[in-house]
């Protein structure tokens, strides 16, 4: 404890004061990041050179931040098949892993595993880790809290007992919670190959981007007692005749979604029991291979639906192939018209006319020229011309 209070007291003297605690530097003052952990106290940041760490860490049940001084520059390997880090000591949001980049070792291993526990993940990336299951991140209870982060490439390979799910995520218990993360060529074979939730699980997914991956297992699977909230968003760009895209035996609710260019064996969103909310969602030229509905179906009867102010368009064959209670706004339409707001002279393309426009209406609020007010804040300014010179070129077909 001596040790500690000179070393923080030198440091403190020499780059001022923090208001949450001490920052231990990686490798400077500590030779490794374990080390670091073990010598901290609550509210202290362990800042990590740039580097790569052949290192397991656990964080000790300490209510402290390990951080990447720059994000995705502490490249983090376990020395042997296990995991990279483990959180498992009752830990709370306190708690933050903050810009590492996680690897296997030669291809196995790596990742996260948490147990009873409800750290942040921030900013963190998931590069070719491989776990029997929940290939990347493996939750077992707790609220942990995973935002900002990248999963490409992750493999859940168990071969037996349903376990090889979750190529990037696996949850079995608590109320996890993913945000504005980004999940690309991982696989799950058996389930799931981004996020599997089952158990007594009950998920929030936010604001996330899912492109295409890499067996044709569901991209989500949502189990039977497990509850799962799908909300803003993306999935894309995926025509490996999967079997379906979002899977579930339990109840969901999947919220102001966008789905399009798929192909799937089932649908786009399948269920086998349990009910299934959907509102405010775009589905956009999805096909299916071998079932009458591209959009939503079921493979039982005891599944049920729910449908309200959801668009489909370009469904083949097609849309609906369920009974649903309608909640009203739906529209279903043979082909896709994709808007395109800043095309305002309405000729399929973005160009020096429609900045013109917003030049010549600048600093109204734009009820002269309907539509000129882009993003319809109430003035037309910065903001439309950066939407202008983003959409440059022809509006999407």
């Amino acid at each position: 404890m001596l040790a500690r209070s000179m070393f923080v007291s030198l440091w403190v003297c020499a780059t001022g004061s923090f208001a949450n605690g001490a920052e231990l530097l990686v490798p400077e003052h500590f030779p490794s990041i374990q080390s670091a952990i073990a010598g901290a106290q609550a509210g202290d940041v362990v800042s990590v050179a740039p580097g790569v760490y052949f290192e397991s860490l656990n964080t000790l049940g300490k209510a402290i931040t390990v951080a990447a001084r720059v994000s995705q520059t502490v490249e983090l390997i376990p020395p042997s098949t296990g995991r990279s880090l483990t959180v498992a000591t009752g830990e709370g949001s306190a708690t933050e892993i903050r810009g590492v980049l996680f690897r296997g070792r030669k291809g196995y291993g790596g990742g996260v595993l948490v147990q009873g526990a409800s750290p942040r993940l921030v900013l963190c990336g998931f590069d070719r880790v491989r776990n029997p299951t929940g290939g990347a991140v493996q939750l077992e209870g707790g609220n942990c809290s995973i935002e900002h982060c990248t999963f490409a490439n992750c493999i859940a390979d168990a071969q037996t007992g349903g376990f090889g799910s979750g190529g990037a995520i696996r949850s079995t218990a608590g109320a996890p919670s993913v945000a504005d993360s980004t999940f690309l060529q991982n696989a799950g074979p058996t389930n799931a190959d981004a996020i599997m939730n089952e158990g007594s699980s009950r998920m929030l997914i936010i604001r996330c981007d899912f492109g295409p991956h890499l067996s044709k297992s569901s991209i989500l699977y949502n189990s039977d007692a497990a509850v799962m909230r799908i909300e803003d968003c993306s999935f894309h760009d995926d025509a490996s005749g999967r079997a379906a895209i979002v899977f579930a035996w339990g109840a969901r609710q999947i919220v102001n979604c966008t789905f399009e260019r798929l192909v799937t064996l089932g649908a786009v969103v399948q269920s086998s029991s349990g009910h299934t909310e959907i509102t405010g969602c775009h589905f956009r030229n999805c096909a299916s291979t071998q079932l009458p509905a591209s959009g939503v179906a079921r493979s039982t009867g005891s599944a049920t639906f729910t449908i309200g102010e959801t668009t489909f368009c370009g469904m083949s064959p097609a849309a609906i192939g369920v009974p649903y209670e309608d909640r009203g706004g739906n529209i279903i339409e043979a082909t896709c018209t994709i808007p395109c707001p800043p095309d305002l002279v309405a000729d399929t393309v973005v160009n020096a006319a429609d900045m013109a426009i917003v030049l010549n209406f600048w600093g109204t609020d734009g009820s002269q020229f309907p539509g000129v007010d882009i993003d319809g804040d109430g003035i037309v300014n910065g903001a439309d011309l950066a939407a202008v010179l983003n959409a440059w070129g022809p509006c999407p077909q």
